[in-house]
Parts: structure tokens; C-alpha cells; sequence
């Protein structure tokens, strides 16, 4: 009984250091991961920091600019070295700029994602048909943009600078047609979310009709 009582003795003291190391183990792997973790948002603080000053000194370049299309190549050359990651192309009926369910339906795909990651941007572009004058199509491509942006704004909470917009109005034509027929890829945004040369292998190009 005596020996029964000291081998219990000895298991329970056993189970005690074992319980013990194993707590220790575990704690010790716990703060491994927290020190990991805290190094990982300092990490992702810094990019987005810097980011950031870049899309400020970027915006005031292109604030600069005399016209939309430099004001473009100003954007464009501040993140020369940033990749396409996905590209959408959605389009609009005649003379409007209101959003489809189709389009809304796209742009829900590029909302997470942009809300996620912070250092991705976006450039929008609007264009319309040969239908108009040019000074007409210039700001309804224009509306075009700035509609996708507001959406992204108001749904996502995507700050506007981290988007920028520029209309082309009726030039850079897909077909080309001076009536309606034929005109509907003419109508459309073209979306390019941008990230550095960090970011995932790009997605091929999507067109979505109204």
C-alpha cells in the first residue's frame, strides 16, 4: 500500500512538471507570435506611411498639371514602378452615368480589396461615344469616373486619394460609329487597381455590359 501511495506520489508530481513545462512551452510560443505580430503592423505601418507620402507628393505634381492628360502621366510616373493587379471595364447606356447592378456588382469585387490592403490605388478611367460635342463628352466621362469613385467612397470607405480619375471622353475609341449602333463599348470605365511590385500576379481584363 505504502509503495502504491509513493508511485501516485511520484506520477502526480510527475503530471505537476509536466503541466508546468508545458505551460511554459506554451506561453513562451504565445509571445513569439505577439512579438511577430507586433513587428508584422510596424512592418505594414511603415509601407503604408510611405505610401502615402508618395500619393501626396504625386497629387500635388498632378495638381499642377495644365490639362487632364498630364495630369494623368503625373499619376502614372509617381507609381511607374507599381504592377496592374486587376483590371475591370464596365459600361454605361447613352448619355448616362448612373451605375448598373452589373457594374455595382464589379465594383463590390474591388471594394474589399482595396479596403484591405492600403497600398493598392486605383486609376478610373471614363469615355464616352462619338455621339455629342467633345466639350459634352469630356465631363460625362468625366460624371462616369466619378461615379465609380463615389460608389467605392461611400460603400468602402476608400479615400478619393487613393483614386484618381480622368475622362477621355470620345477619343481612344473601341468602335468606331457616329450613331448608336455598335457604340455600347464605347461607354465605359476602365479600372486599374495598382500595387507595388509586392502585390499578386495581375488578373486579366474583364468587360461587363449594363
Amino acid at each position: 500500500m505504502g509503495v502504491l501511495k509513493a508511485a501516485v506520489g511520484v506520477l502526480g508530481v510527475s503530471f505537476f512538471v509536466f503541466g508546468c513545462a508545458t505551460t511554459g512551452y506554451v506561453n513562451k510560443k504565445v509571445k513569439t507570435l505577439e512579438e511577430a505580430d507586433r513587428a508584422n503592423a510596424e512592418k505594414i505601418a511603415s509601407v503604408e506611411s510611405s505610401h502615402e507620402a508618395r500619393l501626396g507628393e504625386a497629387m500635388r505634381l498632378a495638381s499642377e498639371a495644365k490639362d487632364e492628360a498630364s495630369r494623368a502621366a503625373a499619376m502614372r510616373a509617381a507609381f511607374a514602378d507599381y504592377t496592374v493587379i486587376m483590371e475591370k471595364e464596365v459600361n454605361f447606356k447613352f448619355d448616362s452615368f448612373a451605375l448598373s447592378d452589373i457594374t455595382k456588382n464589379v465594383l463590390e469585387e474591388i471594394g474589399p480589396r482595396m479596403k484591405e490592403d492600403k497600398t493598392l490605388i486605383m486609376e478610373v478611367e471614363g469615355y464616352c461615344d462619338p455621339i455629342g460635342s467633345e466639350k459634352y463628352n469630356l465631363e460625362l466621362g468625366q460624371h462616369r469616373a466619378q461615379a465609380v469613385q463615389l460608389y467605392l467612397m461611400a460603400n468602402y470607405q476608400i479615400p478619393a486619394f487613393r483614386m484618381y480619375s480622368i475622362s477621355f471622353g470620345e477619343s481612344n475609341l473601341k468602335t468606331a460609329s457616329e450613331t448608336g449602333g455598335g457604340n455600347a463599348a464605347n461607354r465605359r470605365v476602365v479600372l486599374r487597381v495598382l500595387g507595388p511590385p509586392t502585390a499578386s500576379a495581375p488578373e486579366q481584363t474583364q468587360q461587363v455590359y449594363p
